[in-house]
């Protein structure tokens, strides 16, 4: 038996200064086939494709396929003077902007997960910038937390399944092999299950497995966030950190959802926050 299910995203309040945030969404068991255009790929309507301009407003004559929308949203296109994933699409969502969808959920992938990854539009850029992601009973509220290191980009994972049961959160922590040594303290929070973990770099590619046991928050999502508490710097002076990979979570009922980081690309945001 299938059921409606609904995602909206918006922003949250005006800031003092330009805030990017590119937003990868995935949902389901690593399958966004629920989602019709997830990644804008397909244009609005009367759009033309040797336009000079990487911004478009949207009106009632110009909509995003797949999608509906509120306030002032923009659709953005990659160009010398901003840099997308595959140099393709996304979305400018401004002070009221917000866009929606609704989707078919199958009986049979109960357990959906949303997973973003925010950026900053430069060193000065305001850090409290706030996103809405809602769905059906539930949502969460998310912002771009000041970091160092040599990517300028934060990492975050809403998971929304059922409530009281348990699960298993399986990853790996290591170095990129960039000649970054010394030793990585990765805290993990799984609803309210806090950990740290810490990994032994020795800058040639080095890793380890490790998990961490948690509980669904009843009817409330559950976020799942990486955060590297270690600044590092190469010979060269470079700032590095940790790098995350295999994140598997393990379901009690044996169900396994393999969240693979270098393919979230199945929704993208582009999401400027002005004054």
């Amino acid at each position: 038996m299938d059921f409606s299910s609904s995602i909206s995203i918006n922003k949250m309040q005006p800031q003092i200064q330009i805030f990017f945030l590119l937003f990868f969404f995935l949902v389901g068991f690593a399958s966004a086939g629920n989602l019709q255009n997830p990644d804008f790929e397909s244009p609005p309507k009367n759009v033309s494709s040797d336009s000079s301009n990487p911004f478009v407003t949207l009106n009632e004559n110009n909509t995003i396929p797949g999608w509906t929308f509120q306030g002032t949203v923009s659709y953005v296109t990659a160009s010398p003077n901003i840099s997308l994933p595959d140099n393709g699409h996304a979305i400018q969502l401004g002070e009221d902007g917000k866009i929606n969808q609704t989707f078919n959920a199958g009986a049979d992938f109960m357990n959906y997960i949303l997973t973003f990854t925010l950026i900053p539009g430069g060193q000065n850029c305001s850090a409290n910038a706030n996103l809405l992601v809602s769905g059906s009973d539930t949502q969460g509220i998310f912002s771009f937390k000041q970091h160092y290191g040599k990517e300028a980009w934060q990492s975050y994972g809403l998971f929304l399944g059922l409530g009281g049961s348990s699960y298993n959160l399986e990853f790996t922590l290591g170095d990129a092999n960039d000649a970054c040594e010394g030793d990585f303290i990765v805290q993990v929070q799984a609803g309210p299950v806090v950990q740290n973990f810490t990994v032994r770099s020795n800058g040639t590619g080095s890793a380890q497995k490790s998990s961490l046991k948690f509980d669904a928050a009843g009817s409330r999502a559950t976020p799942i966030s990486f955060l590297s508490y270690t600044t590092i710097q190469t010979k060269d002076g470079i700032l590095c950190g940790p790098v995350i990979d295999d994140v598997v979570l393990l379901s009690s009922g044996g169900s396994r959802m393999v969240i693979k980081l270098n393919v979230l690309i199945s929704l993208l945001l582009f999401l400027i926050l002005v004054l």
